[in-house]
């Protein structure tokens, strides 16, 4: 298995936003940003309720460097997930996370807070309606525990797969689903936090990752190999070559 590790992983976050669940969510920017710099947590997607704060929703971003991937990776071996997003931490509560494709495009900038909705499929009021680039993290499946913090794997998407082969940068969000990438209005009850809290830093021991297996059975485009990608229906790209019969 091969590993990718994150060069960019914040979190842009509108929280104590107040009792309306709605008018909250579809904020155009957000009021905090955990970045490297921060003392924890820049990796904490999730949201929260408290009576006298109101609703806090966090979005964790992540970008990796994909310039040297050629061949889609595979979703299975053997019956066994092959591809997955792997973030560091433990759950406070029973969250579902999902991760959606992104709009960043830059390995290395600082996010602000005006990256709260940069990312595909953002509907106002409604469900996102994007690529999901990493299938439903449940409660259930997480380490809840937190004086013991561990990887938790995202199964990772067609979309991923795709994107890992064709773009040279992947950049990702990765949401809470219940109350954020699908609203529901009929759950603004107060609750407690339900948020993953990394323990991992993108230059520490325990960064966020995606662990893959490579694949070998497709090219990019049309069957043409990754080093002919200026080619059309296979024929090379030559600088001498003749055109309208003149050199």
């Amino acid at each position: 298995m091969a590993e990718l590790t994150a060069s960019l992983a914040e979190t842009v976050a509108n929280t104590n936003a107040g009792p309306d669940g709605d008018l909250a969510r579809d904020r155009d920017l957000g009021n905090n940003v955990y970045s490297n710099s921060s003392p924890c947590c820049q990796i904490y997607p999730g949201h929260a309720y408290q009576a006298a704060r109101g609703h806090s929703y966090y979005r964790s971003y992540l970008v990796f460097d994909t310039s040297g991937i050629d061949t889609a990776p595979l979703l299975e071996v053997t019956g066994t997930m092959a591809t997955s997003l792997q973030i560091y931490g433990s759950a406070l509560g029973p969250p579902n996370i999902i991760a959606y494709k992104a709009n960043l495009t830059s390995s290395t900038a600082a996010l602000n807070n005006a990256n709260y909705n940069d990312f595909d499929g953002w509907v106002s009021g409604s469900a996102f309606t994007g690529s999901i680039y990493g299938k439903f993290l449940t409660g259930s499946a997480m380490n809840q525990n937190p004086g013991a913090p561990s990887y938790q794997p995202i199964t990772g998407t067609a979309a991923l797969s795709d994107a890992m082969q064709n773009e040279d940068l992947v950049s990702l969000v990765i949401l809470e689903y219940d109350h954020d990438a699908q609203y529901d209005a009929d759950v603004e009850a107060s609750h407690g936090p339900w948020v993953v809290g990394s323990g991992g830093w993108t230059y520490g021991a325990s960064p966020p990752k995606i662990v893959y297996a490579a694949g070998t059975t497709q090219s990019k485009t049309l069957g043409v190999t990754p080093g002919n990608q200026k080619s059309i229906l296979g024929t090379t790209r030559d600088k001498t070559a003749k055109v309208g019969g003149r050199v």
